[in-house]
């Protein structure tokens, strides 16, 4: 498989990502998007749960899990991870205590397992790689060159956009049975999102290709901004590549305490490439994120390794050598 391939892969699987994240921040017609299909009482207990989490500045993760496959030109690339989150609080500067127990890669090359503990408290920076801690300050100097963050404030101005999207048909949400669970009941709701229409409804706003010309302009591609005409057609291009493919986003929300205490994410892919690039041909996969929520609002004091080598000494040529890879 070629790094084009996976590349590409990479790609679809990050669009329809961003897709799901971002759709319920255009929706601006028609109310919450994400109450269609609900009673008004369900509506109002799920939106109270976001605002709820909104007021949370501390929580443990017990248990997550990641599963992911793609498959591309006949040969797959398949991720399993598992882990927990001890401790994360998001104070100034923050507290992190993050596991991954177990990760196994495969792909059509071989197959590469092992896991990873990370801790930041206190400005310091802890990572067990391989049964060895290393540490230092969390400053650029210490972690080295491996490379930069992009620039968020773009995305933050996404948000302040006047958009008029009816993504009602896009979009919705059932409850399904209540679940014990924490010492109380949940209710569990189930957003299900389909990539193509909310694409299509994004494409219909003029301002879209406003923002898509300068997302395009940063990239340093030369774009100007879409006309609607523009975005007809890309709407007509892309609609029927995401056609097949599903987002569903599943959460349980404590009847006691109104909080969000396990979230479920499934992406199914199943793009058809052929138009715009047919030696790819069909991408298919699916992405499964599932994670456990407690403690809110809880203080945390990680316990650090007394003893560790300095992360100048963190040999990093294995990401390095994936990052070449794909």
């Amino acid at each position: 498989m070629s790094r084009f391939t996976r590349v590409s892969a990479m790609v679809i699987l990050v669009t329809l990502l961003a897709l799901s994240l971002a759709v319920p921040a255009f929706a601006q017609t028609g109310g919450d998007p994400i109450c269609n299909g609900l009673t008004a009482a369900d509506c109002e207990l799920l939106t109270a749960a976001g605002d709820a989490m909104d007021g949370v500045n501390s929580l443990s993760i017990p248990a997550w899990s990641l599963a992911l496959t793609l498959m591309v030109q006949g040969e797959g690339i398949d991720l399993q991870a598992s882990g927990s989150a001890p401790a994360l609080d998001f104070a100034e500067p923050p507290t992190v205590h993050f596991v991954i127990e177990n990760a196994v890669l495969t792909t059509p090359d071989g197959s590469e397992s092992g896991g990873l503990e990370f801790i930041t408290q206190d400005n310091m920076i802890f990572v067990k790689v391989e049964g060895e801690w290393y540490g230092g300050a969390a400053d650029d100097e210490a972690l080295g060159d491996v490379g930069e963050m992009p620039e968020l404030g773009d995305l933050e101005a996404l948000g302040e956009l006047d958009l008029d999207v009816d993504l009602s048909g896009a979009i919705s949400t059932v409850r399904g049975e209540d679940i014990a669970m924490a010492d109380q009941s949940m209710a569990t709701f189930t957003t299900t999102l389909d990539p193509a229409r909310a694409l299509s409804a994004l494409l219909m706003d003029p301002s879209i290709g406003g923002m898509l010309g300068m997302a395009l302009g940063e990239a340093d591609l030369g774009a100007q901004e879409l006309r609607p005409e523009d975005l007809q057609l890309l709407g007509a291009m892309l609609g029927p590549m995401l056609s097949k493919s599903t987002i569903s986003f599943e959460q349980w929300v404590g009847l006691d305490d109104s909080l969000i205490h396990k979230i479920v994410l499934n992406v199914v892919i199943d793009v058809d490439l052929s138009f715009i690039a047919p030696e790819l041909g069909v991408v298919t996969g699916n992405l499964f994120l599932e994670s456990d929520m407690a403690d809110f609002n809880e203080t945390f004091e990680v316990a650090v390794p007394e003893s560790y080598k300095s992360l100048e000494d963190l040999d990093l040529g294995e990401l390095e050598e994936l990052e070449l890879e794909l």
